[in-house]
């Protein structure tokens, strides 16, 4: 599977996020007013998960489909 690095304001829902050697589908994007931003997806049983991350130019790891290699 070949990943890539982006950053969390470009995500779209439905893409794969590889977060600690496991696989989330991205959900949204919530910001704080800490200035952080939480990463809100589902795990591959369908529970919610919160990524934390500082801001939402912060890069994650996403696994790399062809429409995403088209538009690059």
């Amino acid at each position: 599977t070949m990943t890539t690095k982006m950053e969390i304001y470009s995500l779209e829902v439905g893409d794969t996020i590889v977060y600690r050697g496991e696989f989330y589908a991205y959900i949204e994007t919530l910001y704080r007013s800490d200035g952080q931003v939480d990463v809100i997806c589902s795990d591959e049983e369908g529970y919610r998960r919160s990524i934390s991350a500082p801001d939402d130019m912060h890069c994650l790891s996403i696994v790399c489909d062809a429409d995403h290699m088209e538009n690059a």
